[in-house]
């Protein structure tokens, strides 16, 4: 059965992979620059979340490593480390380099201590066969998961409440009119991730209640991936496509603006017949006055 993630997330991998193959050939310019490179990384992880979820290439990893679905407990890992980055990107732009360092590494660390909590909970979940499609839904009835979920969900929205806080309060007092821009969308992104971890809580509700929850399934794909399309667009404006796109803006007005004055100056510099008269005080005045009609 064809689904949300045939479509939404190759569109997001393609579009995340792509900022992070220009951004990559772009890292020795900034070589040494802590923020480029948790930029770089944060790309890199959130294009990998995405690549790992194509339905071909979850089942592809599953037949490969003889452990089904273990697709699904690598993405959710490497979203909490793409968070984590992007969180890092932010405050080494706008804090002190050692005291963002310091925050960073705590971050890390608290990763890597709930995604090894994460691995060793999946393992020991009953493994219901491969789920391309409704992975999420389907581990929802096991009770392990519901700690697995919990864990996952508790890092995964602090840390995206994190971002969003950080995006908003420094967003105004950012110099540059495309990082402002950026860390607006990285916000609204990071929001749209918030209705992920919402879809995701209601499943395990609804599995204890009775209730399908592959019904309002579509809801946590289409958050997932729009908001990473968002954050995207938000993370590479700065310093990808925002300066070029103002460049090409001041090109279209010149250009505008040249055939203006163009048009105008063609209109001043046509003669018109203006008047033909005669003064009685001056004697006559014959001919014809080259006047202008200026409609600029």
């Amino acid at each position: 059965m064809i689904s949300v993630n045939d479509f939404a997330y190759p569109l997001a991998a393609i579009v995340a992979g792509l900022a992070f193959v220009i951004q990559l050939w772009r890292m020795p310019r900034y070589r040494g620059d802590p923020a480029c490179t948790a930029l770089t990384a944060s790309l890199g992880f959130l294009a990998a979340v995405f690549f790992l979820s194509v339905p071909v290439v979850w089942k592809w990893l599953g037949e490969s490593t003889g452990v089904p679905n273990i697709a699904g407990v690598t993405a959710q890992a490497l979203v909490i480390v793409f968070a984590v980055s992007q969180q890092a990107f932010i405050l080494y732009w706008s804090e002190d380099r050692s005291r963002a360092r310091k925050k960073t590494l705590w971050w890390l660390s608290a990763a890597a201590i709930v995604i090894a909590v994460m691995y060793a909970l999946f393992f020991a979940i009953p493994n219901p066969g491969e789920r391309t499609r409704d992975f999420a839904v389907t581990y929802a009835g096991f009770p392990i998961y519901s700690i697995y979920l919990v864990l996952y969900l508790t890092t995964f929205t602090v840390v995206r409440v994190n971002v969003i806080r950080l995006a908003l309060r420094y967003a105004p007092h950012a110099g540059d009119v495309w990082l402002r821009r950026g860390l607006r969308l990285i916000a609204a992104g990071s929001m749209l991730g918030l209705v992920y971890v919402g879809v995701r809580v209601s499943a395990v509700v609804a599995s204890s209640a009775g209730l399908d929850p592959r019904h309002w399934e579509v809801l946590a794909q289409i958050g997932a991936a729009l908001g990473g399309i968002l954050e995207v667009v938000g993370l590479t404006a700065a310093m990808l496509w925002g300066p070029r796109l103002s460049i090409v803006r001041q090109w279209g007005n010149s250009r505008y603006h040249f055939h203006k004055l163009r048009h105008c100056g063609r209109r001043f510099t046509t003669p018109s017949p203006i008047s033909h008269w005669k003064s009685r005080d001056q004697g006559s005045l014959n001919g014809w006055w080259s006047g202008t009609y200026v409609f600029c």
